[in-house]
C-alpha cells in the first residue's frame, strides 16, 4: 500500500472507517477541492446579493463577533475579504460579557451600517434580532450554536441547522460559518474562471480558520480536520503582519514542519482568548487584521499584560468555586454541581466549571451574582446535552446559548435556587462513573485501538503516527496494546507514577495516572515481577528523552502461563 503505514496504525484508521487503501490515502492528505460548496447554504444568495449591494454602494457593513478566538477569527477572515474586495468595514464585540449587547450594535448604527453579520453570536438572541429589524437594519446571522424552536427573524442564516445540505457542515465552528460567506462572496466575484485566485483565498485565510477551530474544541473530523490540517501548515509560513509577529514572540518560526495542535492550543489561543475575557477584545482583534508592524507589536504587549491578568483571575475564581462548591453542594451524593459565588470575574466561569467537571466527573453549573442578574457558565460530561438541559429551563433564564458540552446562561438571581432544585431533580442519583475524586482514582477505561510490540514502538513509529494527526475532539489519541513487555518497573524509589518498560534492550519510560492515597501499587500482588506483561497505553510527546514520546499507562495485565 501507497500509504506506508505501520500494522498498528492500519488497525486505528480501520476501526474508525477508513477501510481501504484509497480512503486511507484521502485522509493523510486531505484535498480542499473536497470542501463543500458554500452555496448549500439556502440563505447564502440573499446574503452576498445583499453584501454586494453594500459594497457597490459603498454603504458600511457592521460585524459583530463574539469575544473569543472562534468569534474573533471569523471576523478577521470577513473583514479581510470584505476590505479586499473594497468594502467599508467596521466591526464591534460584546464588552460586558458574551453575547449581543445594544449598546455595541447602536454605536454601529451610528456609524450608518445598514448591514450587520453577526459571527460566533446571534442565534439565540431573539428580543435583539428583533429590534435590528424594527431599526431596519438587515441582519447576516453566521454562528454554529444551537438554534432553539423559534428562530429570531434575519435575512440570511449562514448556520448547520439553517438547512445546509452537506453533512460535513454539521458540527463546525462559528469561524467557518464566516469562511463559508466569504468564500461565497469571493465566488459571486471570480465566477468558475479564476481557480488561481480562488485557491488564494482558501490558503490565505486557513491559518486565522484552524486557531478558531481549536480554540471551540469542535470535532476534528470532516471539514473541520481539513481545515486545521491545512491551516496548520499555513500557520507555520503565514504572511500576516500580526500572526507572524505572535510566532516569532513564541519562537515558533522560523520552521519547515506545521505548528503542532499542543502548540497552538496551549500558547497562541489563551494568549489570544485573553482579550475577551478581559473585556478589551479589540487588542486581539487589532493583532489578526493588522498589517502594521507596530501595531502588531502593540497588541502582543498588551495582550502579554491580559494574559497574566488572566491567569490570576482565573486562579482565583478555580481555588474560590472549589471552596463554594464543597459549601454549596454535597459532593457525594449530588449528580450535577449547582453553585453561586460573588466577586468573581465571571469570564472565566467556563474555566472554573471545566476544572470541577474533569475533578468530580459530572456536569459543573456555576454562577457569578452580578446583582439583579447571575452571569454563569456550565460544562458538562460527553453523555449530557447541556443545551437541552437549558432549553428545558428557559423561563427562568434571561438569556442563554450554547452547544451540547458548554453553556453560557444569565438568570435572576432570586431564580437560582429554583434552577438549582430542578437540576438536581434532572439526573438520576450519584452512580459511576461518578464518584469523588472523579478520573483521578484507578485506571481510565479507554480501549485499544492496535496492537504492537514495544520493540516496535521506535522513533519511525512515531513519526508515522504523527500522519494522523491532527488529534483531539472527535479524532482522539489512540490507546495501543503494547506486547512483548518483559520487566515493568519503577523508575526510582521515590517516583512512583513514572515506570521504565523493558523489552530486552529497549527501555521506554511510562507515566501512571495518579493513584489513590495510600495505594500506589496499580495492580497489586505481582508488580515488579518479571513478565510478560501486556499494558494498555496511549503516546504523548515530551521533550529531553531519547524517544521524542512516553506510554501514558491506562491499564496493565501479568499475563500468567
Amino acid at each position: 500500500m501507497s500509504h506506508s503505514l505501520p500494522p498498528s496504525l492500519v488497525q486505528v484508521l480501520h476501526g474508525r472507517g477508513f477501510a481501504t487503501p484509497e480512503s486511507i490515502e484521502a485522509f493523510l492528505a486531505p484535498s480542499l477541492d473536497a470542501l463543500s460548496s458554500p452555496d448549500a447554504f439556502p440563505d447564502m444568495e440573499a446574503a452576498v446579493g445583499c453584501l454586494r449591494t453594500a459594497i457597490k454602494d459603498e454603504q458600511p457593513i457592521a460585524i459583530y463577533a463574539d469575544r473569543d478566538v472562534d468569534g474573533l477569527s471569523g471576523l478577521a477572515i470577513l473583514l479581510r475579504t470584505l476590505r479586499t474586495l473594497g468594502a467599508q468595514v467596521i466591526w464591534g464585540s460584546p464588552l460586558k460579557g458574551r453575547g449581543v449587547e445594544r449598546a455595541i450594535l447602536e454605536s454601529l448604527i451610528q456609524q450608518k451600517a445598514r448591514i450587520v453579520i453577526f459571527v460566533d453570536c446571534g442565534t439565540s438572541e431573539e428580543k435583539e434580532l428583533r429590534w435590528l429589524a424594527d431599526q431596519g437594519m438587515d441582519v447576516i446571522v453566521a454562528d454554529h450554536h444551537r438554534l432553539s424552536e423559534n428562530r429570531p427573524p434575519a435575512l440570511a442564516w449562514i448556520h448547520p441547522e439553517a438547512g445546509a445540505a452537506s453533512a460535513e457542515t454539521q458540527a463546525p465552528a462559528g469561524c467557518v460559518m464566516a469562511f463559508k460567506l466569504a468564500q461565497a462572496l469571493w465566488l459571486s466575484f471570480l465566477g468558475s474562471n479564476d481557480p488561481e485566485r480562488m485557491d488564494y483565498f482558501l490558503f490565505d485565510h486557513l491559518d486565522l480558520l484552524c486557531l478558531g477551530i481549536l480554540a471551540d474544541r469542535v470535532p476534528l473530523t470532516g471539514e473541520n480536520r481539513t481545515f486545521v490540517w491545512h491551516g496548520l501548515r499555513r500557520l507555520a509560513r503565514t504572511r500576516k503582519t500580526g500572526l507572524a509577529a505572535l510566532l516569532r514572540f513564541f519562537r515558533l518560526t522560523p520552521r519547515p514542519d506545521p505548528i503542532s495542535v499542543r502548540e497552538a492550543t496551549w500558547q497562541i489561543v489563551p494568549l489570544l482568548n485573553a482579550a475577551g475575557r478581559l473585556r478589551q477584545p479589540q487588542w486581539a482583534a487589532n493583532l489578526l487584521t493588522t498589517e502594521e508592524p507596530w501595531t502588531a507589536r502593540l497588541a502582543i504587549d498588551a495582550l502579554i499584560g491580559l494574559n497574566a491578568e488572566r491567569r490570576s483571575a482565573q486562579d482565583k475564581s478555580l481555588s474560590h468555586f472549589e471552596k463554594i462548591v464543597a459549601e454549596q453542594c454535597s459532593v457525594d451524593t449530588d449528580s450535577v454541581l449547582v453553585a453561586m459565588a460573588q466577586g468573581l470575574e465571571p469570564s472565566v466561569t467556563g474555566l472554573a466549571a471545566q476544572s470541577l467537571v474533569k475533578r468530580y466527573g459530572r456536569p459543573a453549573f456555576l454562577f457569578v451574582d452580578q446583582g439583579e442578574e447571575a452571569v454563569g457558565s456550565a460544562r458538562g460530561t460527553p453523555d449530557i446535552d447541556l443545551f437541552a438541559w437549558a432549553e428545558e429551563h428557559s423561563d427562568l433564564l434571561v438569556k442563554f446559548g450554547g452547544h451540547h458540552g458548554a453553556v453560557g446562561l444569565t438568570i435572576r438571581t432570586t431564580d437560582f435556587d429554583v434552577l438549582r432544585g430542578r437540576l438536581l431533580k434532572r439526573v438520576n442519583p450519584l452512580r459511576p462513573p461518578f464518584a469523588k475524586g472523579g478520573s483521578q482514582g484507578g485506571f481510565v477505561n479507554l480501549p485499544p485501538e492496535g496492537e504492537l510490540s514495544l520493540k516496535e514502538a521506535d522513533s519511525s513509529w512515531w513519526e508515522a503516527l504523527q500522519r494522523l494527526e491532527p488529534f483531539g475532539p472527535g479524532f482522539p489519541m489512540p490507546a495501543f496494546r503494547l506486547t512483548g513487555i518483559e520487566e515493568i518497573r519503577y523508575a526510582s524509589k521515590r517516583n512512583t507514577q513514572n515506570v521504565i518498560l523493558k523489552a530486552g534492550s529497549v527501555a521506554m519510560i511510562g507515566e501512571l495516572p495518579h493513584p489513590p492515597s495510600g495505594h500506589p501499587l496499580p495492580s497489586g500482588e505481582g508488580w515488579g515481577e518479571a513478565g510478560p506483561w501486556t499494558v494498555v497505553a496511549y503516546p504523548e510527546r515530551v521533550k529531553k528523552q531519547d524517544l521524542p514520546f512516553k506510554w501514558m499507562i491506562t491499564g496493565v495485565q501479568k499475563n500468567y502461563a
